[in-house]
């Protein structure tokens, strides 16, 4: 069943706000233009082409290491490399040093899922930036995998 209406934010189960980013179509994929030399390494992404997706929700703030830890202590999962390291283990810096499948993990955990491809390359394309638990704003590309967590909606 299809919401019609979707709220623009929600809580998803681990607590963390989501926002809505509403279904649309976008540009995915490199310009065939071989100007910069760059051909052979965006062979994949050309052509240019038109991508329409449904609405989703993503996560506002990056996964904390206090996040994480919630999930180790319930499930026994194992803790994330370099955890005890002090320039990395502050309770509300981002989570450092996981794995995609660690990251598939939490998602589960949390009634979540791990952006797509198209979901990652809309985000960037429309300008979305995140916003790290001390407030900072950054692109969302290029964080880890635990940043760009999301919520499968149905719709």
């Amino acid at each position: 069943m299809t919401n019609q209406n979707p709220q623009n934010k929600i809580v998803g189960k681990d607590g963390e706000s989501m926002v809505l980013i509403p279904a649309g179509e976008f540009l995915m994929g490199a310009v065939d233009d071989d100007d910069m030399g760059y051909k052979s390494s965006f062979q994949e992404e050309i052509p240019q082409h038109v991508v329409e997706l449904d609405a989703f929700y993503i996560d506002v703030y990056q996964v904390t290491n206090a996040q994480y830890k919630k999930f180790t202590d319930a499930t026994g999962h194992r803790t994330p490399g370099g955890w005890d390291n002090p320039n990395f283990n502050a309770p509300n810096n981002p989570v450092v040093h996981v794995s995609w499948y660690d990251a598939v993990e939490y998602a589960e955990w949390a009634g979540k899922r791990l952006p797509t491809k198209r979901n990652g390359k809309k985000l960037h394309a429309v300008g979305c930036r995140t916003r790290d638990s001390h407030g900072v704003m950054s692109p969302l590309m290029g964080h880890s995998a635990t940043s760009l967590i999301e919520m499968s909606t149905g719709m």
